[in-house]
C-alpha cells in the first residue's frame, strides 16, 4: 500500500498534503459523480489509465499488487468495463502512476479550479474562508487521534448547542 501522508503536487497547481481526511472528503463526491458516468467516459477513463500505467512502466500485475487490488479489477477498468470503485483506489493508483488525481477527477466531470481545495470540494456550501478553516481545523483535531470517543462526543454536543444558541439570538 502507498504512503497515505504523501505530498501530491495538484494538476490546477496546487500543492497539498493527501490526507485520510481529504480523502473521506473527496469520496462522497467522487462516488456521486461515478454513479452518472456512461460507457463511453468509462472507455475514455480507462484508456487514459492504460496510457498512465505504461507510463509509469508497471505491467498489470505489478499496479494491481501495488495498489491492492485484482490484476482482473484492473484490466476490466482499463478496457472501461468497470469503474473505479473508491476514491482511496484511485489516489493509490494516482501515486502510484505519479499523476494528479485531478486528472481523473475532472474525466469524471468534475470542476476543478485554482481555488478549490479538498475542503472546498468536499463541502461545496462554504461560503468564506473563516468556514474552511474552521472545518479544516476540526477534521485535524478529530482525527489527531489524540482525542476519545467521549471527546469528540463532548465536542460535537457542544458545538450543536453554540450552533443552536446561534440560531436563537439571530432570530
Amino acid at each position: 500500500m502507498l504512503n497515505k501522508n504523501r505530498d501530491a503536487s495538484l494538476s490546477c497547481g496546487l500543492h497539498v498534503q493527501s490526507t485520510d481526511v481529504e480523502k473521506g472528503m473527496l469520496m462522497w463526491k467522487y462516488e456521486s459523480y461515478m454513479e452518472e458516468i456512461g460507457s463511453e467516459r468509462s472507455e475514455l477513463i480507462g484508456k487514459h489509465m492504460t496510457a498512465d500505467r505504461k507510463a509509469a512502466g508497471y505491467t498489470i500485475r505489478e499496479l494491481a499488487e501495488k495498489i491492492d487490488m485484482s490484476p482482473t479489477h484492473l484490466n476490466r477498468m482499463e478496457k472501461g468495463q468497470r469503474l473505479m470503485d473508491s476514491v482511496s483506489k484511485l489516489i493509490n493508483f494516482c501515486e502510484a502512476c505519479h499523476v494528479p488525481i485531478e486528472k481523473y477527477l475532472v474525466l469524471c466531470g468534475m470542476h476543478i479550479s485554482e481555488e478549490d481545495t479538498p475542503i472546498r470540494r468536499a463541502f461545496p456550501a462554504i461560503e468564506n474562508e473563516e468556514q474552511e478553516n474552521a472545518i479544516d481545523a476540526f477534521a485535524k483535531m478529530i482525527t489527531s487521534k489524540k482525542l476519545t470517543s467521549e471527546d469528540i462526543t463532548q465536542i460535537l454536543n457542544t458545538a450543536i448547542a453554540y450552533a443552536d444558541f446561534c440560531d436563537k439570538k439571530n432570530q
